[in-house]
């Protein structure tokens, strides 16, 4: 079992999908890159110790986008452990693996330009 001083940080999980194939593995791939360059989002399994929490301010009250809000808020203070948090994948299996990926990073970069979390909501639910 790995263990951190998470009074001090934060951490999360490398991601993998419960799926197989290609298109997983290089999803999961990129998510693993964007969260080592420190946004780590909500299905990563972020672990948060209570002190930390409210020293970044906690979880915004926010439609979407409050996984990267906190992860924002804790840059520099997280660590990816060795363990695997394994994901559904029915969204991308549903929506294709490029078309959802795509626009996942495109609703990011959104949110990363100022856009307004209640109107990205609205974008991710159609």
């Amino acid at each position: 079992a790995e263990h951190i001083n998470t009074s001090n940080r934060a951490a999360y999980f490398r991601l993998r999908f419960r799926a197989d194939g290609l298109m997983p593995g290089i999803v999961a791939a990129y998510a693993n890159l964007r969260s080592r360059l420190g946004l780590p989002y909500g299905d990563q399994g972020l672990l948060v110790s209570r002190r930390l929490y409210d020293r970044v301010g906690g979880y915004q009250d926010m439609a979407l986008m409050e996984d990267v809000a906190m992860a924002r808020a804790l840059r520099g203070q997280l660590t990816m452990l060795a363990s695997v948090a394994a994901t559904g994948a029915e969204s991308y299996l549903q929506g294709g693996w490029l078309r959802r990926g795509g626009r996942n990073m495109w609703l990011l970069a959104r949110y990363l330009g100022g856009a307004d979390p209640d109107t990205l909501a609205r974008a991710y639910q159609r």
